[in-house]
């Protein structure tokens, strides 16, 4: 892959698709995934961790980062081979099926807009209320849900330049609970260690996983990053082992000063009270939850709408969606429709519901793993001189060990979730909406192929492509600009000349299927 360099503004920078500038080092990306992963997700599923599992939460976080160990390791190599912006549906739908993107980021949308949203906003009037007690939850939820939707849509720009800072505060106030928190521990404070039997200790992991996955993405980031076939998977073995250690120490501690059970189910606001007071308890619930939060709930805003603006620009969503605001440069319909959704869920299941809201969240944030773990499977067949060149990759049996525990594990933490909501009365609801909405996506999804494949019925061109097995060479495809500097094998367009298909040297690949050349994100044949 060849870069461009721009020298406008002084020294020389390169340059990757859509124009985007590579300016992250390996030190960013370290700083980004660390900032990303510990986050709210600490703050808010510790507690609910402790209610499952007892004075085991420290194993509890150990086997949490087991399955995204391996999914990491996959998603480094595709990192490595073809770093690309938004890879997490880029990868799925050009490598593996574009009814496997469109339907992960459908379910994660889901997961995220009943689930993550509404949890973080009911979590940080949570921490808001362990210094102002008389704060109402649901209109403090709802206050601050709005302020950072109206934020986003006037562009966030001093916010943006800030959040970094905010991530420093936080990891500090992290830092000083453990320190000031290891020599008041008590071990049997941690009895019974199993307090949920193994099952419990199984449920708790599972849950935990989300605390772990914030590192992914650094693949929607490839475009910006220097070197990246070398920074991606280096950045990875770097920021997992020390976010690991972090949380278990922050889980001995929350166990460990006060016997366990007064942490189920409580933010880590309980277990801080034990050792803290004045201000530097005050800093940690404002300089450490709260912002946590704040900052998860702004990211996810920023980010969020990225795969959905993606699936619009395939066709899969209506592309009106995508409008940007001429004065703030925003997504504004995006974020219109992504602030509505949450909040009429935050308002229709109430605080009550954050063991629900939590559950979602995290089968979101898993869920989208599978499809990745396949698309790196076929990394090899689609791009092979890319895998070939790639710094980092995995080699003989792991090539497919690795991704296939990695979608094992995504597969029963997922049912272990969707089984712990159905074994609630609360939770029942949950899941049936979020399986009955991912019913209707999967259902409008199978009627748009068929659509595109009655539509495209007689068109000449790609109906030769629907009839033979052409050999690689036949037919050139021809290659947007925007494409110029993609690896060469996903430089390939369909017979309309929009849809981009993976393709061997601008040549397309021996067995391209009727509905793949015409599919807006191009399944490979």
């Amino acid at each position: 892959m060849s870069d461009k360099t721009n020298t406008r503004g002084g020294a020389a920078a390169e340059t990757s698709e859509f124009g985007l500038r590579r300016v992250l080092g390996l030190r960013d990306l370290v700083a980004v995934e660390i900032g990303q992963t510990v986050g709210a997700g600490v703050f808010i599923l510790t507690g609910l961790a402790v209610a499952y599992t007892g004075g085991s939460l420290p194993l509890a976080y150990i086997l949490a980062a087991v399955p995204i160990i391996f999914l990491f390791l996959a998603v480094a190599m595709l990192g490595s081979a073809v770093p690309t912006t938004g890879g997490t549906y880029y990868y799925v739908s050009r490598f593996f099926s574009s009814t496997a993107a469109v339907v992960g980021i459908w379910g994660y949308t889901i997961c995220a807009l009943l689930g993550t949203f509404p949890l973080y906003a009911v979590s940080c009037a949570g921490y808001l209320q362990a210094i102002w007690p008389g704060l109402p939850t649901i209109p403090t939820a709802l206050t601050v849900l709005t302020i950072l939707f109206v934020a986003n849509v006037l562009g966030i720009v001093v916010a943006a330049a800030i959040q970094a800072l905010m991530v420093l505060v936080l990891v500090v106030a992290l830092a000083v609970f453990v320190g000031l928190g290891l020599p008041h521990i008590d071990l049997t404070n941690l009895s019974p260690f199993l307090g949920g039997g193994v099952g419990g200790l199984i449920l708790a992991s599972c849950l935990l996983t989300f605390t772990h996955t914030g590192s992914n993405g650094v693949i929607e980031l490839g475009g910006e990053i220097k070197n990246p076939g070398r920074n991606i998977p280096l950045s990875l073995a770097v920021s997992v082992p020390i976010v690991v250690v972090f949380y278990v120490l922050i889980a001995l501690v929350t166990v460990g000063v006060q016997p366990w059970a007064a942490a189920a189910g409580r933010p880590l606001t309980e277990s801080a009270a034990a050792f803290m007071s004045g201000g530097l308890f005050a800093f940690f619930v404002i300089g450490g939850g709260v912002l946590a939060i704040v900052t998860s709930l702004n990211a996810t805003f920023m980010f969020g709408t990225k795969s959905l603006m993606r699936m619009a620009n395939d066709g899969w969503i209506p592309r009106s969606l995508m409008a940007v605001s001429e004065r703030f440069a925003t997504p504004h319909r995006l974020l219109t429709g992504v602030y509505l959704i949450s909040a009429v869920s935050l308002l229709a299941f109430g605080e009550n519901a954050l063991s629900g809201f939590a559950a979602l969240a995290s089968i979101g944030a898993i869920i989208i793993y599978a499809p990745i773990m396949v698309a790196a499977m076929r990394l090899r067949r689609y791009a092979p001189k890319e895998y070939e060149a790639a710094p980092f990759k995995l080699k003989g049996v792991w090539y497919y060990v690795a991704p296939v525990i990695g979608i094992l594990l995504t597969l029963l933490a997922v049912v272990m979730l969707i089984a712990d909501l159905f074994s609630r009365p609360d939770g029942v609801i949950f899941a049936v909406i979020f399986l009955g909405l991912f019913a209707v996506g999967c259902g409008l999804r199978r009627l748009a192929r068929q659509e595109a494949d009655g539509r495209d019925s007689g068109r000449g061109c790609c109906g030769a492509l629907s009839i033979t097995a052409l050999p690689i060479g036949i037919s050139r495809a021809p290659v947007q600009p925007q494409d110029a500097d993609r690896p060469s094998a996903l430089l390939g367009t369909s017979c309309d000349g929009h849809t981009p298909i993976p393709t061997e040297n601008n040549h397309v690949h021996g067995r391209i299927c009727f509905v793949s050349a015409y599919l807006p994100s191009g399944r490979p044949g």
